[in-house]
């Protein structure tokens, strides 16, 4: 390597390959395979060939009577390349330090001023005369090798890479710049439907114009219920009203003034799939829509959110939830939103309201300004039957009644502490989950059956379920 360019250079540019033979290994102690030094010496020929350097190879074993066959798979990597007998290589005796140590014998020189290994005119020059070769080069010129020919300088290698041309693209814009161009109209296309909302101190969230009249943003950026305004995309600042809030959701849809600005365009969230690119989106002034982008990294069936609400489907995104951003839409490379993200569901990874849920909350919203669920009054804990219960009832456990509320629907019901609900309406409860999936859909003033063990005896109790108690904010 030539220290001043951090090049090769004609010089000092071929690589020398030591073929051991199999003998060889049978007489040394070694923990290195015959396998691996072949390996090594294969990918030290690639690397070679990669920098169209000059390989001589040698066989190693001749002081010791063996001068076997090359091995097929380094011959494999070196086609066109010359063997020479291990007794010709002493190129190191050419050196000047060497020559107090013995005569010069005549060494076989690579002439490497014609191109690849292998290529017409490349040739083994023999020099027998030291002195000459000394003499020679002293007397070449600037640039030059012992040969007279140019050697080779940074510039050449910068000529070289220089060279290599890439394939001709066939539109005049490239598909990273179209998919960059599509993006920014999928941004244009929702952005038209997003207004900022202002409902609490300094920073404003943002809100999705669902549909006429309605905007619709997290429960969690409604700080105030009362001197709400939207800020629309033309830059106007207009009053909005509250229509309801859900914290079980985190949802709030707000009233405004018909026919503001457009509707966006909603999607399907089940045709997202994980390696989707989208984008989430805000608007917190008049300055224009904000944009941040990622991918979908997660979807799945409904589940209930921590909070207690149940959502309709799992979608979540390596998108970053920006102050602001939430409230705002998932939307896809056409533009179309997916979902409100919330940043209060998740504190990983963003979280997407699906349209389904925030269809069914923004209507039950709109009519009575609350999403009502049902209440049975009793505090219960899962538990496991006894074996024996279990094989006379098939069932292995239920919801163990803790405590019965006065005046609550399991007190009306004759419901006693001690109880255990195994079923309801003929569905299987060991879990709070399934108990909250039934009161938590349109259950309020309806008469269910509930299956009980009560001192090791099935029991049947009729419950009228009331609506939950709403607690002041």
């Amino acid at each position: 390597m030539n220290r001043d360019l951090g090049v090769w250079t004609d010089q000092d540019c071929a690589l020398v390959l030591i073929d051991y033979q199999k003998e060889i290994f049978a007489t040394i102690r070694s923990e290195t395979s015959a396998d691996l030094v072949e390996l090594n010496v294969r990918l030290l020929a690639r690397t070679a060939k990669a920098f169209n350097m000059p390989i001589v190879l040698s066989s190693v074993g001749v002081t010791a009577g063996f001068n076997g066959p090359t091995r097929p798979a380094i011959l494999a990597e070196l086609p066109g390349v010359q063997v020479l007998d291990r007794t010709t290589m002493n190129a190191f005796r050419r050196r000047p330090e060497y020559r107090a140590r013995g005569p010069v014998r005549a060494v076989p020189r690579l002439d490497v001023t014609a191109g690849r290994q292998g290529a017409p005119g490349h040739r083994l020059v023999f020099r027998g005369n030291p002195e000459a070769d000394r003499r020679r080069r002293c007397m070449r010129g600037p640039g030059q090798t012992a040969d007279g020919a140019p050697s080779r300088t940074l510039a050449w290698f910068e000529r070289q890479l220089n060279s290599r041309k890439a394939e001709p693209v066939t539109d005049d814009r490239t598909t990273l710049a179209m998919l960059s161009e599509q993006l920014a109209d999928a941004v244009a296309t929702a952005g038209a439907a997003l207004v900022a909302v202002h409902a609490r101190p300094r920073l404003p969230s943002t809100g999705v114009h669902w549909k006429d009249g309605v905007v619709v943003t997290t429960e969690g950026t409604i700080r105030r219920e009362d001197d709400i305004a939207v800020t629309l995309p033309d830059g106007r600042r207009i009053p909005a009203t509250l229509a309801g809030r859900d914290r079980g959701t985190d949802l709030a849809v707000l009233r405004i003034a018909s026919g503001s600005l457009p509707v966006a365009t909603l999607g399907d969230p089940a045709t997202l799939r994980p390696g989707h690119l989208v984008l989430a989106l805000a608007r917190l002034d008049a300055g224009g829509p904000r944009a941040a982008f990622g991918a979908v990294s997660a979807t799945g069936g409904k589940w209930r959110c921590w909070k207690g609400g149940e959502i309709d489907r799992w979608l979540q995104s390596d998108l970053d939830i920006y102050p602001g951003f939430g409230g705002g839409p998932l939307v896809d490379a056409t533009g179309r939103i997916h979902g409100v993200n919330s940043g209060g569901l998740s504190r990983t990874l963003a979280t997407t309201i699906p349209v389904a849920t925030v269809n069914r909350v923004m209507t039950q919203l709109l009519e009575r300004g609350y999403v009502a669920r049902g209440w049975i009054g009793a505090a219960m804990q899962p538990v496991r039957l006894d074996p024996a219960t279990q094989q006379r009832l098939k069932r292995e456990g239920g919801l163990l009644l803790l405590s019965v509320e006065p005046d609550a629907p399991a007190f009306r019901a004759g419901l006693l502490v001690g109880d255990i609900v195994v079923a309801i309406d003929g569905k299987d409860v060991d879990g709070f989950d399934q108990l909250l999936d039934v009161l938590g859909g349109d259950v309020v003033g309806k008469k269910l059956r509930l299956e009980v063990v009560r001192a090791g005896q099935p029991v049947s109790v009729d419950v009228v379920i009331d609506e939950r108690p709403r607690r002041a904010r």
